[in-house]
This record gives C-alpha cells, structure tokens and sequence, in this order.
C-alpha cells in the first residue's frame, strides 16, 4: 500500500485495537466530540492528520518525516491523510507558506505524546526503566534485549489520549526527497 493512498482506519470502533492523539471538540458539528492527530492500528500502522492540502510545497513529504521521526519508525509506515474533512482536525484554510510553521505543531506534539505512551507501557510490560528503552522502526528494545513492537502495545485496546502540547519533541534526521507535486 502506497503512503499516498492508505485509507484511514476507524477509531472510534475498533476491537483489533489502535491508539489515538486527539483533541476535544464539543462543538463539532459533525458529532464526533474529538479530532485525531495521530493514530497507531494494531497492525503497527501510523495514520497521520492534517487538515491542510498539499499545494505542491511538499507537506506531504514534510510532515511525515516530522511523525515518522518523532515516533522512530520508517518512512513508508506513515500513511500521511491530507484535507480530507471528514477524517482531519479543522485547521482552517490551507495557505501554503505557513502550514509547516502552524499546523505541524500539533502533529509534531501528538507523535511526541504517542511516543512516550508507548515507552511507559513498554517500561511496564518489560519490567526495565523507561530510560533504558529504544526505540527503532517501531520496535522498543530493552537492554537485555526483550522488545516489543508498538502493534503489541496497542492490540486489543482502544486508547485515547487527549492531546498536550507540553509533549518533549526530538530533532528531525530523517532525510528525503520531496513527492512530487500532484
């Protein structure tokens, strides 16, 4: 499955499990009382939400990059969901020049927030200290080499954290060319 063409999966119902970032919204006049940022599937999928469009600027490339960074894993396991108003938080218009500056910030803090769930629940099940985990594509290892993947740490649970700013957030290094313009 192409990153461009991945379907969004279906949060709010889910028995195979799946872990959300979302914000509050009340007065959503579609009803769902929440927008999602980030969401892991039991599979270890990443879908990843943006209200903005990609206007040939390279968004797309961008903020995946900023989600796959900030949760270790590859390129090609974020499925980057652009524009489209029923599944993505309402960002307002698309204007190019600023959606990297504005609107990647949520996302940038809700993969930092899905981060460090998934390393204290890791912590736990392993039973080591959370600053001895790593983290590579997914997979949190611990020194005496146990691990378990972030599809582990989410099947069978439906979890939902309320996105928080304040999330600590690691320097982007994955390098990439940009996708074409569409």
């Amino acid at each position: 499955m192409r990153r461009t063409d991945a379907a969004a999966p279906d949060t709010t119902t889910t028995d195979t499990g799946s872990l959300s970032v979302i914000r509050s919204t009340p007065d959503d006049p579609a009803g769902s009382g929440f927008e999602i940022y980030i969401a892991i599937d039991a599979s270890g999928q990443v879908f990843a939400y943006n209200g903005h469009v990609d206007l040939g600027t390279g968004i797309r490339t961008a903020l995946t990059q900023i989600v796959a960074e900030e949760l270790d894993v590859a390129l090609d396991r974020v499925a980057m969901v652009l524009g489209d108003t029923t599944k993505t938080p309402n960002q307002g218009p698309t204007i190019a020049s600023e959606t990297i500056q504005i609107t990647a910030v949520p996302l940038r803090n809700a993969a930092a927030q899905a981060r460090q769930y998934l390393l204290a629940r890791a912590a736990e099940q392993l039973d080591q200290p959370r600053d001895s985990l790593s983290i590579e594509d997914g997979l949190i290892r611990a020194q005496n080499n146990h691990s378990v993947s972030y599809a582990e740490l989410v099947a069978g649970k439906t979890v939902r954290l309320e996105l928080d700013r304040r999330e600590g957030r690691r320097l982007l290094q994955n390098r990439r060319p940009r996708d074409p313009a569409p």
